[in-house]
């Protein structure tokens, strides 16, 4: 919901047509009306909407440079053990000066710094010890305040969007967020 009003709200999203690049366990979600291409490491594992998704690694995106309007991220860096890789490549199939990379993730704003795992290879992790530590048990990161550092720092010009910096009151109370 929360994404479907910023869109609706801040951008053209819903009066134009678009090419869309979505990596999201929730596919599908935006598909209307755009050249739309909905993307998962590992379809059909979230439900039935992301059987459709194209098997796509977000860290080697396998499309040519300067070819996607949007780019909606939701929900996936958390997993990402290269975010670094992730967001470069996000920015590389973005069209320059008028393309927009809206990335969606958990901020825990009691953390001053992000923490995460230093390890590249997903087999060096326990299940177990990353729901103790991040709350989910294929979490390998936890935003902190310093999120938008992070981003600065590998090259993205960004801002950080809160239900409450875009929606009234009522809007928050209306659509339960």
């Amino acid at each position: 919901r929360l994404l479907c009003l910023f869109l609706k709200s801040k951008t053209s999203y819903f009066r134009e047509q678009f090419n869309v690049l979505e990596f999201t366990p929730f596919s599908k979600v935006l598909a209307s009306n755009h050249n739309y291409t909905a993307a998962d490491l590992k379809p059909g594992s979230y439900g039935t909407d992301s059987i459709h998704s194209e098997r796509i690694d977000i860290t080697k995106i396998p499309r040519q440079s300067d070819s996607y309007d949007f780019v909606i991220v939701s929900m996936i860096l958390e997993h990402v053990l290269d975010e670094r890789s992730a967001v470069t490549e996000v920015l590389r199939v973005l069209k320059p000066r008028t393309g927009l990379a809206i990335f969606s993730v958990p901020i825990d704003f009691r953390l001053e710094e992000t923490i995460e795992e230093k390890t590249r290879n997903y087999e060096d992790l326990n299940s177990n010890y990353l729901l103790k530590k991040y709350g989910q048990k294929d979490h390998v990161r936890l935003y902190g305040r310093d999120f938008l550092e992070r981003w600065e720092e590998m090259g993205c010009a960004g801002e950080l969007v809160t239900p409450q910096s875009f929606l009234t009151r009522a809007d928050l109370q209306s659509y339960l967020l």
